[in-house]
């Protein structure tokens, strides 16, 4: 495995989950980056662990808040 891939996922992740209207589950994530659940479950705890704000709503439906206009 490329030393880069799971960091390349997660950039990917948070491009995929703001484009999201309203937010994306566990299975569909999985779907979309061809990995099982648990990885991205891992993977939304480590961006979290890292700031950004990756939140579950209702229905199980992960998204990241606009973080970007906060920041400037």
């Amino acid at each position: 495995m490329p030393r880069n891939r799971q960091g390349v996922r997660e950039l990917r992740m948070i491009l995929v989950l703001e484009r999201s209207r309203v937010g994306l589950t566990l299975p569909q994530m999985a779907q979309e980056f061809a990995v099982t659940t648990r990885t991205i479950r891992r993977d939304l705890e480590a961006l979290q662990e890292a700031g950004v704000p990756v939140i579950e709503e209702d229905e199980h439906r992960w998204r990241v808040l606009d973080w970007r206009r906060e920041a400037a």
